[in-house]
C-alpha cells in the first residue's frame, strides 16, 4: 500500500481527488495539507473535512500556508485576480463546499516534517496545489528528502496554460516555493496541464466511470459542480482537463500517463509577462535534469483508471 501525503488549495476538483484516494485500497492517506490557493486556507481546509467526513475516514486535515512565501511584499500579488478576459482562470475560484471547521491545531509543515521523519517507509507527495508548503518544509528541514519516495507535482503548462498567457495557476501563485522545490533533490514527477488537456473528459465519461460506487459518487457531487461552473460561461462543450484527478490516478496506476522523459525545469520569477511561467528544456539543452515530465495520457485508460480507482 503507498502511503501519500496530499497537499491542496482544496477546491472541486481536489475535493474529488480526495474522495477517491481516502476509499482506495491501495493508497494510506495519511493525511491532507490544505493551504491557500484557489480559495482560502480555511476554506482549504473546510472543504477536506467535508469530504472526508462524508467518506467516513478518520484522516487529518492541517491547515497549510495561507499565503504565497513573499506575496506579502509585494502589493502587487495581494488579492490575486486571474487577467482580464481569462474566463477559464476565474472559473477556478470555486466556492467552498462546507463551513469553515475547527482544524488541527498543528501547523500543516511542522506535521508534514514530523510524519515524514518518523515514517518507517518512504512517502510519497501529492501536490495538487501551490507547492508553498513543500517549499517551507524543504528549508525548515531539508533531510526530509531521505523519507520521499516520489513528489508528484500537478501543475505548470507548456504549450497549456490556464491564469495567464505563460502560466498555470499552481505554479503562477507562488513561482519562488515552486522554484525551490524544483530546484530540490527530491525525485519529482511532474504533470502539466498539456497531459490533461490531451484527454478532456465530459460530465457523461466521469458518470460513467465513477457511478458505480460509493466514492465515485461523492467525487461526482464535486465534479457536477464544476461542470455546471463552467457552463455557465460557456466552456467545456468538448470536455474539460482535469489535472487533480490525473495525479490521483497516477498513484494508483503510473501507466495511465504516456512516456515519462527527464527535463530541466525552472520557472520565471523575474516578473513581467513571463511571471510564473514553467520552462521545460525540451530541447535537451542541458543534461542536468531534475524532474520526470508527461505531456500526454490516454483518455481511454483514464476513464478506466478512474474507474478502477473508484471501486477500491
Amino acid at each position: 500500500m503507498k502511503k501519500v501525503i496530499l497537499c491542496s488549495d482544496v477546491e472541486l476538483e481536489a475535493s474529488a481527488s480526495i474522495a477517491l484516494l481516502a476509499q482506495s485500497s491501495a493508497i494510506d492517506l495519511l493525511g491532507v495539507v490544505a493551504s491557500a490557493g484557489r480559495v482560502s486556507a480555511e476554506e482549504a481546509s473546510a472543504n477536506a473535512q467535508h469530504v472526508l467526513q462524508k467518506t467516513g475516514r478518520d484522516i487529518p486535515v492541517l491547515r497549510g500556508s495561507l499565503d504565497a512565501i513573499i506575496a506579502d511584499l509585494d502589493p502587487l500579488r495581494k488579492n490575486w485576480e486571474p487577467a482580464p478576459g481569462l474566463n477559464h482562470g476565474k472559473t477556478l475560484r470555486n466556492v467552498s463546499l462546507g463551513d469553515p471547521r475547527e482544524h488541527s491545531g498543528k501547523c500543516g509543515v511542522i506535521w508534514m516534517i514530523d510524519t515524514l521523519m518518523r515514517s518507517p517507509e518512504k512517502v510519497t507527495l501529492l501536490m495538487l496545489g501551490p507547492l508553498t508548503d513543500l517549499a517551507l518544509t524543504l528549508k525548515v528541514q531539508p533531510d526530509i528528502a531521505a523519507h520521499i519516495e516520489e513528489v508528484v507535482i500537478v501543475g505548470g503548462g507548456y504549450r497549456q496554460t490556464d491564469v495567464s498567457a505563460a502560466a498555470e495557476f499552481n505554479i503562477h501563485y507562488d513561482p519562488e516555493a515552486a522554484a525551490i522545490v524544483f530546484a530540490s533533490p527530491l525525485p519529482k514527477t511532474v504533470i502539466p496541464l498539456d497531459c490533461a488537456h490531451s484527454a478532456l473528459l465530459k460530465e457523461k465519461d466521469l458518470q460513467k466511470a465513477l457511478s458505480g460506487s460509493v466514492a465515485g459518487i461523492l467525487a461526482m457531487e464535486s465534479l457536477c459542480r464544476l461542470f455546471q461552473r463552467h457552463k455557465s460561461v460557456d466552456e467545456g462543450a468538448s470536455g474539460l482537463p482535469f489535472p487533480m484527478l490525473l495525479g490521483a490516478v497516477y498513484l494508483f496506476d503510473p501507466l495511465v500517463l504516456g512516456p515519462t522523459i527527464p527535463y530541466r525545469v525552472d520557472v520565471d520569477y523575474s516578473g513581467g509577462y513571463a511571471y510564473g511561467q514553467t520552462v521545460f528544456d525540451t530541447r535537451r539543452i542541458f543534461d542536468n535534469y531534475n524532474c520526470l515530465v508527461s505531456f500526454s495520457t490516454c483518455k481511454k485508460k483514464l476513464v478506466e483508471c478512474l474507474r478502477r480507482l473508484a471501486e477500491g
